[in-house]
């Protein structure tokens, strides 16, 4: 049996793979939003490639751990018990994406909800969030191995506990407003419960993820959870990219349909556009 740090690089390993391959996708998600919307407003865009720009660095940071751990310090174990910072970055990067994500939704759930009391603890659980994460960062530039890992767990448990709940009260609220928003016409409800399949399945696939590294973190000293952990960026930003992309085949989906004229902002824009409203003669028009 190797020594933890071994043992944890092993996991890394396979994380890594994970990590490239969401972000293969990431990219392409990008490439299409700004082919298919560029019409979008500028801030948008720009969040969109602030999101490439922090998953990418990400990506990189980890990659260039992995390579000097296991190819230039092949057969070093003084290397491998030494945690380098490139590896410590990617808490805080992880922690920049998911509380950009979770304060855009927090933004569009009080446009469409005017609930002041959902969006304060949502923007309270990405600002708790951040700052777990920045801490975790921190606390592990200082560590001088592997094993101390443990001595920072509250900045961990702080940083992914806050992320799950936040993840789930987005999509608890979400899918609450969109079921209380059915009209009676079977096509209108149809599009309106596939939407409510994609949010279920993009908010409690990072909450999930997030509850599952915090477990394994606390359950196995072995760095199991950087399975997951490496995984989780790339979750929020093709979570994010997915809810984007989605709005063409909304668009053409609600043309078909017979539904009344009035403002439809309800139904669309959870997991659209900021701002969704259905005309008369168009059908979805996203700004």
């Amino acid at each position: 049996m190797g020594n933890p740090a071994e043992i944890a690089h092993s996991y890394m390993l396979i994380g890594l793979y994970l990590n490239i391959w969401l972000y293969g996708i990431m990219t392409t998600q990008v490439y299409l939003y700004y082919m298919e919307y560029p019409k979008d407003k500028w801030w948008i865009k720009c969040l969109v490639a602030t999101l490439l720009l922090a998953d990418t660095l990400n990506a990189l940071f980890i990659c260039i751990y992995v390579y000097k751990s296991l190819i230039t310090n092949f057969n070093n174990p003084a290397f491998l018990a030494d945690p380098d910072w490139i590896i410590a970055t990617d808490p805080a990067l992880t922690g920049i994406i998911a509380a950009i994500v979770q304060l855009f939704f927090s933004w569009r759930i009080k446009v469409l909800t005017s609930n002041n009391g959902i969006f304060v603890v949502i923007v309270v659980c990405a600002l708790v969030d951040l700052a777990g994460a920045l801490s975790t960062t921190v606390e592990a530039t200082k560590s001088v191995s592997f094993e101390e890992s443990r001595r920072f767990k509250w900045a961990v448990i702080v940083w992914l506990c806050s992320e799950a709940f936040g993840d789930l009260v987005i999509t608890g609220t979400l899918v609450t407003f969109l079921r209380n928003k059915k009209t009676g016409f079977p096509s209108t409800d149809k599009l309106v419960d596939r939407i409510n399949r994609m949010t279920m399945q993009t908010g409690l696939t990072t909450s999930v993820c997030a509850i599952l590294d915090i477990i394994f973190f606390l359950r196995y000293p072995n760095g199991l959870h950087l399975i997951f952990n490496f995984a989780l960026s790339k979750l929020y930003t093709n979570s994010f990219m997915t809810t984007l992309n989605s709005r063409k085949g909304w668009r053409l989906a609600t043309t078909q349909t017979s539904m009344p004229f009035e403002d439809v902002i309800c139904l669309a824009a959870p997991v659209c556009s900021p701002f969704v409203r259905i005309l008369p003669s168009n059908g979805i028009a996203c700004f």
